[in-house]
């Protein structure tokens, strides 16, 4: 018997102290002055103040907020067969002017 009241008393204690979130240490954060952009082009970047390259416009201090490009996925020919062979073009476009996007760097994570 002391044995069960032992082990009532321990278990909710023991699912407390399990249910503590850990401290997670901060990320250290970027200087948002140490990065410039352009208004018009994100993807011109540089460590100093001055004006685009592309279009001239004054750089601005800050980084911008991600966003997602837009994919479009064509597939032929329609509709698809199980079996047969199939043709998957991927399109990739630029969210701010909707270029479509040409160079690709490698990421690993």
């Amino acid at each position: 018997m002391r044995t069960i009241w032992g082990l009532l008393i321990l278990l909710p204690i023991a699912a407390a102290v399990g249910a503590q979130n850990p401290v997670i240490p901060p990320l250290p954060s970027q200087n948002a002055g140490s990065v410039y952009i352009c208004p018009m082009d994100p993807d011109v970047r540089s460590n100093n103040p001055g004006t685009c390259a592309r279009c001239g416009m004054a750089l601005v201090a800050g980084l911008p907020d991600p966003v997602e490009y837009h994919l479009h996925l064509d597939v032929s020919p329609k509709p698809m067969k199980m079996g047969q062979p199939e043709n998957l073009t991927f399109e990739v476009h630029d969210p701010w002017k909707d270029r479509p996007v040409t160079n690709f760097q490698v990421v690993h994570e």
